[in-house]
């Protein structure tokens, strides 16, 4: 759970809830679960194979909800709704996976270096909206690589450690 600390009369109150989801097995059943009851619009952005959410994207398409994917990997299947993609061929183990749904929900999950892995949901705004403009800033990235090539990221990239530990702006 987050908290507000209330300045004026010095109480704290609960905003908003955060849990946290063990095994991957059980990340995808609630990843799935959130597409299905997913209204308007769903972005989701993975290195795990699309199959995987294929019945559940299927169905929220039929029902009229908008889904945008964004992968680094060629699809392995597929689906009604708009991709993203690297189309990296290279096998690879799957890391990360991040869902936000309808402006109110947010998945964010990932293995360690153990193969282990954990996901926090909450609808805390600025969280699913943090993860919203990820997913978009992923595409609009991906856009301007594929109009001008690889070298806009040499104009992109500000020097930092980050940078130069992490797979960022690459």
């Amino acid at each position: 759970m987050l908290f507000l600390l209330n300045k004026h009369s010095h109480s704290i109150q609960r905003i908003t809830d955060v849990y946290k989801r063990q095994g991957i097995k059980t990340i995808i059943e609630y990843a799935k679960d959130m597409i299905i009851k997913a209204q308007k619009e769903i972005f989701i952005n993975t290195d795990l194979e699309l199959s995987i959410f294929k019945a559940e994207i299927e169905k929220a398409s039929e029902n009229g909800t908008e889904i945008t994917v964004f992968s680094f990997y060629e699809p392995d299947t597929e689906l009604p709704c708009k991709i993203f993609t690297h189309n990296r061929h290279n096998k690879h183990i799957s890391s990360r996976l991040m869902l936000s749904c309808d402006e109110s929900e947010t998945l964010i999950a990932n293995s360690d270096n153990s193969g282990e892995w954990l996901a926090s949901i909450t609808n805390n705004p600025l969280l699913v909206e943090i993860i919203t403009e990820h997913i978009h800033n992923d595409i609009y990235l991906l856009k301007l690589r594929n109009e001008y090539s690889d070298e806009i990221y040499d104009n992109l990239r500000i020097g930092s450690y980050f940078e130069s530990h992490n797979k960022i702006v690459k």
